[in-house]
Order: structure tokens, then C-alpha cells, then sequence
């Protein structure tokens, strides 16, 4: 097992990996860098950028800086443990799972992509979209009824730039006990034609962030479609 330290920047998760700054993206299905990467002892070599855009257009989105990104082409080949507390990221077969665990499911069985696993949200047993390239969570509104909005969120994606979104606090639990999750809605198209395109697909209902690991360590092992989480 190898653990590397975790530099976040807006709740986001990153590497520093040859010199360079590498966002780790569960949420993003290809990787990209500027030049070949060594990696856990074997070079990659990737594209430049991601349907045209680049580490430094990301970056300026951002307002931090992103050299790299590796999506679930790389990290899937390993078994990953987020230690988001202790600032620590776990990478190696022997990587211990945590006390809660489930089955995550993917668009079909020879993809590595979306993480798909079981939630409870607002009391209704549902499943979520993990996304560790994002903070801030979002969710169907249908799940919102009877529920106060809590304000607004500026967010970035790569496709739309920068845009606000309103927030709603909903519970959420992986466990016996719910945490309060702030959960993004209103998109703006086509972000929301997207995002719902892919809840469809996955017949999931919210897409979760880092704001998870707040409060759970997560063990992802692609190898036998296992997640888990231990309580922080």
C-alpha cells in the first residue's frame, strides 16, 4: 500500500504526482496531462485535454491550480482508500475496507464508470452517483417536497463555467444515523439536461461529493464492485 498526502483546494481532491498538481476525478471517466506521468511505478501517457478543455481552462474555473486530472481509466486499475480527515489518500490491493459495506454498480458490467451506490436520502432508499471531482452534491428535485431551500452556491463545471445554484439541506445516511448533506439544485442547461441524462441512466437520484468524506472514510475496489465507509 502506498499513501500519498491530499492537497485540497475547494473541497477538491488532488495529487501531487511528478511535480504537477492532479485532480482525482471519480466523476470523469478519462484522464488528461500535459505530458507522460509516472504513476505508482508504470508511465502514462495521456491526451492534453478533455473534449478541448485543458488543465489550465479547468484551472481558471477553479481559481486553483490543476496541472493534470486522472479519471476512472487510471484510478480504476486500483483499489482507493479516502482518508479526507487525515488528508491521506490509500493506494494498494491491501487497502482495508471499512464496516459499511455494498455492491456499486456501473452503467454495465465491463465499465469502470459511474460509481453508483446505495443511499438513503430524505427516508427514501435510493442510489447516488459518486463524484469526487466535485464539493457540492446535487439532487433530484422531486426528493426536495415539503423541504426549505437553505441559500445559494457558486459552482464550476468544465463544459458550462462558473455558474449559482440554489442549495437545500437534506439528510442523508449511509448508516443508522443521517448526516446533513447540502445538495445543489436548478441547474443550468444543458449541466441539468446532463446530469439527468446520467440519474437515468444509473436510475440514481442525487450525485454526491467530497463533502462525504467529511464525515466517512471510503474504500473503493473497482476489482470486486465494492464500496465501503467508516465513520470519522
Amino acid at each position: 500500500m502506498q499513501t500519498f498526502d491530499i492537497k485540497k483546494e475547494n473541497g477538491h481532491i488532488l495529487l501531487m504526482i511528478d511535480g504537477m498538481h492532479v485532480l482525482i476525478d471519480t466523476g470523469c471517466p478519462f484522464s488528461m496531462a500535459p505530458k507522460p506521468l509516472n504513476f505508482l511505478g508504470e508511465l502514462y501517457e495521456f491526451p492534453n485535454n478533455i473534449n478541448e478543455i485543458t488543465p489550465q481552462k479547468l484551472s481558471k474555473l477553479g481559481g486553483f491550480q490543476i496541472d493534470a486530472l486522472f479519471g476512472c481509466n487510471i484510478l480504476s486499475k486500483h483499489t482507493l482508500r479516502f482518508r479526507w480527515r487525515d488528508g491521506k489518500l490509500d493506494i494498494g490491493d491491501n487497502v482495508p475496507h471499512g464496516l459499511i459495506k455494498s455492491e456499486f454498480l456501473t452503467l454495465d458490467k465491463n465499465s469502470n464508470f459511474p460509481i453508483v451506490f446505495p443511499v438513503t436520502i430524505a427516508d427514501v432508499h435510493t442510489k447516488a452517483i459518486l463524484d469526487t471531482g466535485a464539493h457540492l452534491s446535487y439532487i433530484d428535485p422531486t426528493l426536495l417536497q415539503g423541504l426549505t431551500p437553505s441559500g445559494q452556491r457558486e459552482d464550476f463545471h468544465i463544459f458550462v463555467g462558473r455558474y449559482t445554484v440554489n442549495t437545500c439541506t437534506v439528510a442523508t445516511a449511509l448508516d443508522n444515523v443521517p448526516i446533513d448533506i447540502e445538495y445543489g439544485f436548478g441547474l443550468p442547461e444543458p449541466l441539468q439536461m446532463f446530469t439527468s441524462t446520467a440519474m437515468r441512466q444509473t436510475k440514481s437520484r442525487a450525485v454526491l461529493g467530497t463533502q462525504l468524506f467529511e464525515f466517512f472514510d471510503c474504500t473503493i475496489n473497482w476489482q470486486q464492485k465494492l464500496i465501503s465507509w467508516e465513520r470519522r
